[in-house]
């Protein structure tokens, strides 16, 4: 354990494409700078299927762009990843210019700017047994999960089309089951369904305007039931794995111990700078807005890297 605080210019909270990249600018700006990051490398982006919407990469898997990040930063940055968790970042009593305290499970660290680039958590879906083996938020973690099994999916969404596309050659059916009647999802990805659909009739089902009620089984999950919203009755629907696309929220509760302004939903304010309400304090990525893609959190971090070092070298907010 850190028995004195280290002295950083500044401190990223998060490792996801968001921090990593505010890290990559920072050290191009030589400013001296500790990533903290309780999650594996690069948190969420691993777990996706596949991405097409990101620049000049086609048809990239989540975990070949994260290993490809990895091999970056590794190669072309001097980048210090601390695998810690943060506690809570307080205002330094002894001021300017180590204006911050950031306390982890492992130590302390003075800096001079923050970048919480903490991201987001998968929504609780407010059903009981939701622990049941078998259900899982990350469904890329856990592939032998689902090979030759009936899977459900719960929530239709970009993430959830993709699911589908990366299952079906593995898993025996795969249930949609949907509450909205019009859900938002990208027409790219609305298409793409409708060709999975077209192509693989005898595979997918569909629940539309149903709501998840129940989780079936003792330590296993063994089935689902819903609730069939306009026809007023419960379904049964048996399956060995479900994955919930149910949404995400903001890990943001740091920075509303310090302080910042957040949204009604628990999003940091910002503005086009990255900068929060509190000087020498940036939010980047899931925490700080509602759109969660990758390439869009990469440019956040770029922002917040290279406006960290005009703080420090100017002053101004």
């Amino acid at each position: 354990m850190n028995v004195n605080p280290l002295r950083k210019d500044v401190v990223i909270i998060g490792g996801g494409i968001a921090g990593i990249t505010a890290a990559m600018y920072a050290s191009m700006m030589a400013l001296d700078t500790v990533v903290i990051q309780k999650t594996p490398f690069l948190g969420q982006i691993p777990e996706s299927s596949m991405r097409k919407n990101y620049p000049g990469l086609s048809n990239v898997t989540g975990e070949e762009l994260a290993r490809n990040i990895e091999t970056q930063v590794k190669k072309d940055f001097s980048i210090e990843i601390k695998r810690e968790e943060a506690l809570d970042i307080v205002l330094n009593s002894g001021g300017v210019p180590h204006r911050f305290l950031v306390k982890t499970d492992y130590g302390n660290y003075l800096a001079r700017t923050v970048i919480l680039a903490s991201g987001s958590r998968p929504k609780d879906i407010g059903v009981e047994d939701s622990n049941l083996k078998g259900i899982s938020y990350y469904p890329m973690y856990d592939a032998d999960e689902f090979e030759d099994k009936d899977v459900v999916i719960v929530g239709l969404s970009d993430a959830a089309v993709q699911f589908i596309s990366w299952l079906l050659p593995i898993a025996t059916t795969v249930t949609l089951v949907e509450k909205k009647a019009h859900p938002r999802v990208s027409p790219m990805n609305l298409e793409l369904l409708e060709d999975l659909v077209r192509d693989n009739m005898e595979k997918i089902r569909f629940h539309r305007e149903c709501s998840l009620t129940s989780f079936l089984g003792t330590t296993h999950v063994e089935g689902i039931t819903i609730h069939h919203e306009a026809e007023d009755r419960d379904i049964t629907i048996q399956t060995g794995a479900v994955i919930l696309c149910s949404g995400r929220i903001p890990n943001s509760e740091l920075g509303l111990k310090i302080g910042c302004d957040c949204s009604r939903k628990g999003f940091i304010i910002v503005d086009r700078n990255q900068r929060t309400n509190i000087p020498g304090l940036f939010a980047v990525g899931d925490v700080a807005g509602v759109v969660f893609a990758a390439v869009k959190s990469a440019g956040e971090g770029c922002v917040a890297g290279i406006k960290a070092a005009d703080f420090l070298s100017t002053g101004n907010w």
